[in-house]
């Protein structure tokens, strides 16, 4: 799938400590299938912190950007990849995820 490609990494016990709630999978799946997103979540532990990413690619920018405005709303701010890596397609994606967050007031 050809489109703009999001990459929202969170660390639980960050988005535990400061918005109050624990990551559900589960729940993105769903925020993912209602906007009609492709998305891939993968769990890891970097140095032993508990990190989740999601990946989100879409060819409606609107309907991505409605899907990362739900997640964000949840989760708050997420680290984003340098754009480096992935192109032209991640760069695109992290504008968006910022023009998002700047909307958000975070």
């Amino acid at each position: 799938m050809n489109g703009t490609e999001v990459e929202l990494q969170y660390f639980r016990n960050d988005v535990k400590r400061f918005v109050g709630t624990d990551i559900n999978i589960d729940f993105i799946k769903e925020i993912g299938s209602k906007y009609k997103t492709n998305m891939k979540i993968k769990e890891k532990s970097p140095s032993g912190y508990s990190q989740v990413i999601i990946n989100i690619t879409a060819e409606d920018e609107a309907a991505l950007k409605e899907c990362v405005r739900e997640i964000l709303r949840l989760y708050g701010k997420p680290d984003l990849p340098m754009s480096l890596f992935g192109g032209g397609s991640k760069k695109k994606g992290n504008e968006l995820v910022k023009s998002v967050m700047k909307e958000l007031g975070i």
